[in-house]
C-alpha cells in the first residue's frame, strides 16, 4: 500500500514547498528511487526545472521536464510535469498541486509539503482527510 507522508513547515513562505521538493529529490536520487514531482502549471514545472539546478551549489540532480510525446527518452531519477500522468512507475510522488492527482496510488509513496499558510493548511485538511477516508496511514515530519 501506498505511504502518504505531510511535511509541514513552519515558514508563510510558499517557496518553501519548491526547496523542500528540491531536497526531498536529492535525497531519492541518492537512494536510487524515482520521484515524480507533481506541480500546479507549466510555468510551476519550468521555474521548479530551474530551481533544481541552483537550489544548492554542489548539488546534481539529474531531472527533466515530463511530457508524452517523448515519454520513451525520459530515464531521469526525477521527473516534473502537470496535468499529465507519467507512464513509468516511479517509487515517489511529490505533490504540488491543489488537487491530488488520479494516479497518486501507482506510487510505493506520497509526499504532500505543507506551509504554515492559512489557506495551504486547509487544502492540505482535505488532502489528509482524503488519505484517511481511503484507509492510508497517514504520517506527519514537522520541519522547521
Amino acid at each position: 500500500m501506498t505511504s502518504i507522508d505531510f511535511y509541514i513547515s513552519e515558514s508563510t513562505d510558499i517557496s518553501i514547498r519548491d526547496l523542500l521538493a528540491c531536497r526531498l529529490s536529492e535525497k531519492a536520487c541518492h537512494t536510487n528511487a524515482s520521484a515524480f514531482i507533481n506541480t500546479q502549471t507549466e510555468e510551476h514545472s519550468q521555474q521548479l526545472d530551474k530551481l533544481l539546478w541552483t537550489f544548492k551549489e554542489q548539488s546534481f540532480i539529474p531531472h527533466q521536464l515530463y511530457n508524452h510525446e517523448d515519454a520513451l527518452k525520459h530515464e531521469h531519477p526525477v521527473l516534473i510535469g502537470h496535468d499529465v500522468e507519467p507512464e513509468k512507475n516511479f517509487d515517489l510522488l511529490i505533490n504540488l498541486d491543489n488537487e491530488i492527482p488520479e494516479f497518486y496510488s501507482r506510487f510505493k509513496r506520497v509526499i504532500e509539503i505543507v506551509t504554515n499558510d492559512e489557506q495551504q493548511r486547509a487544502l492540505s485538511r482535505k488532502h489528509y482527510t482524503f488519505y484517511k477516508d481511503r484507509g492510508y496511514i497517514v504520517n506527519t515530519h514537522n520541519i522547521k
